[in-house]
């Protein structure tokens, strides 16, 4: 995916069935615009545990660790996940 300015743009390719797809979605955000290569698997399955529209994606840069949590935690119960980047060959 790329965060670059208020847009997140999410790009996914399937090699062995020779398919590919692109979704622009708005987001706000701080820090600096973004490129990192995340296992699409990962991500599904932690967007639909955390189960609520708004997701808050913490990150230094595109080779650390990303913290995905619920944008409204309590925080009394507060779920965060965390998946590490993959390296993209541009």
């Amino acid at each position: 995916f790329t965060v670059k300015g208020f847009q997140l743009t999410v790009t996914g390719v399937d090699i062995d069935f020779s398919r590919s797809a692109k979704e622009n979605l708005c987001c706000t955000r701080n820090g600096n615009d973004v490129t990192a290569g995340l296992k699409g698997s990962f991500v599904l399955n932690i967007l639909n545990s955390l189960g609520t529209d708004n997701i808050k994606v913490s990150y230094l840069s595109n080779s650390s660790a990303f913290l995905f949590e619920p944008e409204n935690a309590e925080e009394d119960f507060k779920t965060l996940c965390l998946v590490m980047p993959m390296l993209l060959n541009d």
